[in-house]
């Protein structure tokens, strides 16, 4: 019996018109999906950033139940020359006697990750009798909360300029000086003590100033209100400090 084979039907090509439609199917879906993803990256590196500034709010004050007084310095100065965070041991600071990781003291968006890089800042040395003397410090540039980078007008942070965040006093001590200072033994809940600018480029998710103030009160603010509390302006000189939650 003779039995005839089915012919075979012809595959069936795209047209330029399907995959035109394709192609702007997935640009539509990466053009909702990228944002949120790198949206949700931030705000996970934002998170950690408040865990560490979490851990330094506890150690401060159990630092100051032992010294009656806060630290000079979180981290700690660079003083020997090509010595890592982890090998350092600073004195009148937090680490390694509070906090034992110096990973706490970084930033997920500071760019220097070299732990024996250093950064020259300027400073106010404060006196036993609470003038403030005009100095520099060397600090780790892979410290995010003792000294980071200057907003600049822009309102992103300049990597080649840094300024120190973190001060006992900003002001020279005296009648009327502005309590709101941590060599204050009685400053007040929502004295400034530091702040991270790392998070201040105009990436997605950014523009935000991530500051920790006394009373274990991390604050993510947006940069044109710090900038505004700065007097317009950021760097050495600025009254950031003055910013309140």
């Amino acid at each position: 019996m003779l039995t005839h084979a089915r012919p075979r039907r012809a595959a069936r090509a795209f047209t330029l018109i399907e995959l035109l439609v394709v192609i702007a199917i997935i640009a539509i879906l990466a053009a909702i999906l990228f944002p949120t993803f790198f949206s949700a990256k931030e705000k996970a590196r934002q998170a950690t950033v408040m865990s560490n500034l979490h851990q330094i709010a506890q150690a401060l004050e159990k630092y100051k139940l032992d010294n009656r007084r806060y630290p000079d310095v979180l981290f700690g100065y660079a003083t020997v020359p090509g010595q890592s965070m982890s090998q350092a041991r600073p004195i009148g600071s937090l680490f390694p006697q509070y906090i034992n990781d110096p990973n706490v003291f970084t930033d997920p968006n500071n760019t220097v990750t070299d732990q024996t890089q250093t950064k020259t800042v300027p400073i106010g040395v404060l006196a036993p009798n609470g003038m403030l003397t005009p100095a520099t410090q060397t600090f780790y540039a892979a410290d995010a909360y003792d000294a980071n980078a200057v907003i600049g007008a822009n309102g992103t942070p300049d990597p080649t300029t840094f300024v120190v965040r973190y001060q006992r006093a900003w002001t020279n001590a005296g009648p009327g000086s502005d309590p709101h200072q941590i060599m204050f033994p009685n400053a007040p809940d929502g004295t400034f003590i530091t702040c991270t600018t790392y998070h201040a480029g105009q990436g997605i998710g950014q523009g935000k100033v991530l500051v920790l103030f006394k009373g274990d009160n991390a604050k993510t603010m947006d940069v044109s209100n710090f900038l505004a509390a700065a007097g317009g302006t950021d760097g050495p000189g600025a009254t950031f400090w003055k910013v309140t939650p």
